[in-house]
């Protein structure tokens, strides 16, 4: 893969880099059909999850004529229950939108205060990701750009708003995660900026602020072709240094390196929870001509079905399965709009008219499956295991420290055993009771049995560095009781109750309260209990609570944990990890 900075350094392998697990990679769609559908989207989950796709991405809109209102509220109340149900994972792209004129209304404190206020909301059904604001690069979402003398200033702008919105975002939520910027790929117009000048420039209003804590726990991009030449394969990128496409990832990684080194915000290879990326829009418009449903004529180049399936597979199986920063990627459609050219049959403009989607228009009875529906499923299945190489590394341009190998990526659709990991933790502990549910990604292997004594050793070995590391700022030389469970949660699940009452559970020996009353049923999976000296590696001896040749539960998965200074009775902390993708077919792995 070629670079796109000059001295940086990508590759599949690398002398003197630092050994890393991979974080697991999700997929899903960007398409907000399943939000306004009159059936609160269950078609829509049932063909999303038929190709094994597991998150979607809803766009939500802030109208400044009204800025303490959610216009879209009742929609949410409608769809959101039914993801929920569906295993379906949210993430919200919150922007200024209609009626108000959306690129000049971006006031940090009103826009700020109303998506706090939609993350207090959204935390009831699970969704805890958040993307601020929709491709601020662009004149179309974000005006001015420049000033009379042509400098930056959406940048320094956006900034601001970002770091406002991280905060109270956070204050109503602190298991939100906060996704920044959503890059467009190319500036749209001579007046929009370039997505790594913005980033860069956006890195040094970082600096001038003072501000020393982050501003975003992920980056999201939007790596479509070029437009100019929409059929282009995911090999082709940007000839432009300031740009990027699928294979232009490390101009990404040097723009955010450059922006953010040796501040308070992470970069994609800081050694503490690095930030990765979130590829929420990508996709290609394929040829509509044979289906009756499509109105008026297109007008941008498209591909065969057939191109569609292979170019996605080789962006999973080339690129994304095996870049480690990449940890989510969002198609851009599921189902096809029906308009080719954006404006209904009586010349009305109503905007969109993609047919990028692995469904042809038309919803329920009428949508065809495209080719590369079930032809990619397999990819999306396996996560890291669709990586056709080895995983890549990356060295920025400026860096002593070395790159990062990392493992967990090579041997075709087949993969390696299960995995899972999360960042530095240090946030989650709190004080008696952890009101935050951090959430990581279970790399789920195609027709394989759910390991869980797998996950919880990975995960309790990317979590070494935050225990010791809150040892210390204990009592220097004692130990810590570990305890843990793994809980299914079968229908609508509060995370914060199930947190609190295990931790109860574990902390004063009372039993967990039956969450009959939320309409949910708790299954303990698995226990374990253990000792976490410092220094020392942790490990634990899992055991099972199911009936023999029990299934799995379906549900949501939590692995709550309960940590006791042995000490110091009164100290006590807990923590709880959302596990996704575990389905019933999944078995519970027994030794005979």
């Amino acid at each position: 893969m070629a670079t796109g900075v000059a001295g940086a350094s990508t590759g599949r392998s690398g002398s003197g880099a630092r050994a890393a697990a991979a974080p697991p990679i999700v997929w899903g769609v960007a398409d907000d059909a399943s939000k306004f559908a009159d059936d609160g989207g269950a078609w829509f989950y049932g063909e999303l999850k038929g190709a094994n796709l597991s998150t979607n991405r809803w766009t939500l809109a802030w109208d400044s004529t009204a800025p303490t209102t959610i216009k879209e509220l009742a929609f949410l109340q409608r769809a959101a229950p039914q993801a929920q149900a569906a295993g379906v994972h949210i993430l919200l792209a919150l922007y200024a939108g209609t009626p108000s004129p959306t690129a000049t209304q971006h006031d940090p404190t009103q826009f700020c205060a109303w998506a706090a206020q939609v993350a207090t909301v959204a935390q009831v059904w699970g969704i805890h990701d958040f993307v601020v604001w929709h491709e601020p690069n662009t004149r179309l979402y974000w005006s001015p750009q420049k000033d009379d003398a042509g400098n930056d200033v959406a940048a320094p702008a956006y900034e601001a708003l970002l770091a406002q919105c991280y905060d109270t975002i956070h204050a109503a939520d602190p298991a939100a995660n906060v996704i920044g910027m959503g890059l467009s790929p190319r500036a749209s117009t001579s007046a929009s900026t370039e997505p790594l000048v913005f980033l860069r420039d956006v890195g040094k209003a970082y600096k001038a602020s003072g501000r020393t804590t982050p501003i975003m726990d992920q980056l999201s991009v939007h790596p479509y072709p070029n437009p100019s030449a929409p059929d282009d394969s995911p090999d082709v990128g940007y000839g432009v240094a300031d740009r990027f496409g699928i294979p232009n990832m490390d101009r990404v990684k040097q723009a955010v390196w450059d922006a953010f080194n040796g501040t308070g915000q992470p970069t994609t290879i800081s050694a503490v929870k690095p930030l990765t990326l979130v590829v929420d829009e990508i996709g290609w418009q394929t040829d509509t001509t044979q289906y009756p449903q499509y109105v008026n004529k297109e007008n941008v180049a498209t591909i065969s079905e057939q191109t569609q399936a292979d170019f996605i597979k080789k962006m999973a199986e080339k690129y994304f399965a095996c870049d480690p920063a990449v940890v989510s990627v969002q198609l851009f459609l599921l189902a096809d709009e029906q308009y080719r050219d954006g404006r209904d049959a009586n010349g009305n403009s109503l905007g969109g008219g993609w047919q990028s989607g692995l469904l042809t228009a038309g919803g329920s009875g009428v949508s065809a499956h495209k080719s590369a529906y079930s032809q990619v499923a397999s990819d999306f299945a396996a996560g890291r295991g669709a990586c056709s190489g080895s995983m890549i590394s990356w060295t920025p341009k400026g860096s002593t420290s070395g790159g990062t190998t990392y493992s967990g990526g090579t041997g075709g659709t087949g993969g390696s055993s299960t995995s899972a990991t999360v960042g530095n933790l240090n946030g989650l502990f709190i004080l008696d009771f952890v009101t935050a549910l951090q959430r990581i990604a279970v790399a789920q292997q195609q027709a394989t049995p759910f390991v869980y004594s797998g996950v919880i050793q990975n995960f309790l070995a990317s979590t070494q560095t935050s225990l010791d590391t809150l040892l210390a700022s204990m009592h220097p030389g004692t130990s810590l009781t570990m305890s843990g469970s793994l809980i299914a949660c079968t229908g609508v699940c509060d995370a914060g109750t199930i947190l609190r009452s295990f931790l109860n559970f574990y902390f004063n020996n009372l039993a967990p309260r039956s969450l009959s009353k939320a309409n949910a049923k708790l299954t303990k999976v698995a226990s374990f209990t253990t000792t976490v000296k410092p220094g020392k590696k942790v490990s634990a001896k899992l055991k099972l609570a199911l009936k023999k040749n029990a299934k799995a539960p379906v549900g949501s998965y939590y692995l709550v944990v309960a940590l006791k200074n042995k000490a110091d009775a009164k100290t006590k902390y807990g923590f709880a990890v959302q596990l996704r993708s575990v389905q019933a077919k999944l078995l519970v792995k027994r030794k005979k």
